[in-house]
């Protein structure tokens, strides 16, 4: 997206729209999780909240590590996914 359009997305619909996800994505709901994507210009960041119990939560942006927290929404601050 930044290649063609020399900045990131600024939402959900938008990355549709260019056909880089699907629309089930666009919505903001896919496969028991909540997307929560942010983006502007220089850097974007999307959070993936789980919709049911017991799952875990995500946080990903511009630099591409997956970090992820047990229980609450996760952030930059958490551990990032082993490889």
């Amino acid at each position: 997206y930044r290649t063609r359009f020399e900045r990131y997305a600024d939402s959900l619909p938008n990355l549709h729209a260019s056909d880089y996800i699907d629309g089930v994505l666009a919505t903001g709901e896919k496969k028991g999780y909540r997307f929560t994507y942010v983006g502007d210009e220089n850097v974007w960041s999307c959070t993936a909240d789980p919709t049911y119990e017991d799952a875990p939560f995500f946080y990903v942006d511009y630099t591409g590590v997956i970090r992820f927290r047990s229980s609450g929404a996760a952030s930059a601050e958490d551990a990032p996914i082993d490889h």
